[in-house]
């Protein structure tokens, strides 16, 4: 258990709303997982075991966006799925207000809700509630969000972040159980 990244989203776009409703994409990515911090990583010759937790990857926003409500979408997946594919957690983070602390690059946990989602989980259990319940790491009943392979093209959440709050930093937990 926990060698590979089988089940691991390898592709995302993340975009804001606008006022009047429409979304506007602030970051995507189309190929293996690539961690701002830590440079690219590929599944799973180059990683070693992550036995017990998922991998953990940092997104920075350069721009940072302001925005209530964020839209998460799946583009792509590992193509050595095993028929499933989910994240177990995602993290906002935003810079604090105070102009010292925005110099040193001071940064914020956002607390985030689940406004809607695509409705198609795998199953109540391991739904779109579990990417903000605070658990990364898969234990005896899963904690994860999980969806079957062949509903790739229509997996998407939104995230309500209680207000408008400007995001520079996102942190994503892939599934990875198997």
């Amino acid at each position: 258990q926990y060698e590979d990244c089988r089940r691991d989203v390898w592709g995302f776009k993340l975009s804001y709303e606008e006022v009047g409703g429409s979304y506007v994409e602030a970051l995507s990515t189309d190929d293996t997982w690539k961690d701002a911090d830590a440079g690219p990583s590929t599944c799973p010759q180059t990683r070693a075991k992550q036995n017990p937790n998922p991998d953990k990857r940092r997104y920075k926003l350069t721009d940072g966006f302001a925005s209530q409500y964020w839209k998460l979408e799946v583009l792509a997946i590992n193509p050595s799925n095993d028929g499933y594919f989910g994240w177990m957690e995602l993290e906002f983070f935003e810079s604090i207000s105070c102009e010292e602390a925005k110099e040193a690059g001071v940064q914020v946990k956002t607390k985030a809700t689940i406004k809607t989602h695509s409705n198609n989980c795998h199953n109540d259990k391991r739904c779109v509630q579990n990417l903000v319940d605070g658990v990364y790491s898969i234990r005896g009943d899963a904690s994860d969000a999980l969806w079957r392979a062949g509903q790739m093209s229509n997996v998407w959440v939104v995230f309500d972040l209680q207000e408008p709050t400007v995001v520079t930093k996102v942190a994503l937990w892939g599934q990875n159980q198997y």
